[in-house]
């Protein structure tokens, strides 16, 4: 995301330093520095014979990219949250529509293994050790109607 804001970026308005001929070395890299600071910082501080000149690109461009940034970033935080693209981009069928489903139904089990998980070692284990000791075994927490943990070849989760 830092990248793509980043690359946004460079579509504005960009800054240009100058320095004069009998510039030092010290001089030219001040400026440089303040020159690239411009772009997280928004702040210069210079001597009074360099200058910094904002060059606006002639077309509306820049105020595109961060739109088509925008709607990018909506939609591909759509498919991570839904997990699925058949609500979120254009085009859709029965078969499509079967395999989201399927889909969706996996994120389900695997957001109910995940919350139960976090309970169990967050209130549950704590509550029980409170209550009833150091050795008492705490009662495992699943949610009605969500499939156990795929085992692998070995019979673990």
């Amino acid at each position: 995301m830092t990248a793509a804001r980043c690359a946004c970026s460079t579509t504005g308005a960009s800054p240009a330093g100058r320095y004069g001929p009998d510039a030092a070395e010290s001089d030219i890299e001040t400026l440089m520095g303040a020159v690239a600071n411009l772009g997280s910082d928004a702040a210069a501080v210079m001597p009074d014979s360099m200058r910094i000149e904002f060059h606006q690109p002639s077309s509306r461009a820049g105020a595109d990219v961060f739109r088509d940034l925008a709607r990018y970033m909506d939609s591909q935080i759509s498919k991570a949250v839904l997990g699925q693209t058949m609500t979120t981009d254009d085009g859709s069928s029965r078969a499509q529509a079967e395999v989201h489903n399927a889909v969706r139904g996996d994120i389900l089990a695997a957001d109910a293994r995940q919350l139960a998980a976090t309970l169990q070692r967050d209130l549950i284990a704590p509550f029980t050790r409170l209550n009833f000791g150091a050795d008492a075994a705490p009662p495992r927490l699943r949610f009605a109607g969500a499939p156990a943990a795929p085992q692998d070849a070995t019979g673990r989760g």
